[in-house]
């Protein structure tokens, strides 16, 4: 065999060699992924609840004499809508019914400053401011809200 065809079979040979060692070598493993640095301990934060235990209490009543005082001959009156927002009435909080007595109450409002409204019905007109903004503390019941209306 001349060198000539003795280099092909060399190489050849180292070639299969090569091929065969891969076919055999052992899988290389990845390297595992690094893990992320440890995160400091976060303490959970604890914040004191807002109480919110303030009241506002008042009636809606029918003022016949167009006085806007209850004196001795005003009605009070039921099923009237009665309403606390935000100061600029923008936001409303509570809603509430009078009772047969023409009573209200919202409970539950934290310390702040609202707008308490009457909704006016149709047939009456008020004697008396129906909206008012006031300030509430909690564990005090704000003074009474009283609301004014005639018929028309």
């Amino acid at each position: 065999m001349d060198n000539r065809a003795a280099t092909v079979v060399v190489t050849t040979l180292l070639a299969l060699a090569i091929i065969g060692c891969r076919g055999n070598a052992p899988e290389q493993q990845e390297s595992p992924a690094a893990s992320p640095p440890p995160q400091p301990a976060v303490s959970p934060v604890t914040t004191t609840p807002t109480v919110a235990n303030a009241q506002v209490v008042g009636f809606v009543f029918e003022d016949k004499n167009k006085n806007g005082q209850f004196d001795g001959a005003v009605v009070r009156l039921g099923s009237q809508t009665v309403l606390v927002t935000n100061p600029s009435a923008t936001k409303r909080i509570q809603e509430v019914t009078t009772d047969a007595s023409g009573n209200f109450g919202f409970a539950g409002l934290a310390d702040g400053e609202y707008r308490v409204s009457l909704q006016v019905p149709t047939s009456y007109r008020r004697t008396t401011d129906d909206s008012l903004t006031l300030k509430v503390t909690a564990n005090q019941t704000a003074s009474e809200v009283h609301f004014g209306i005639a018929p028309n």
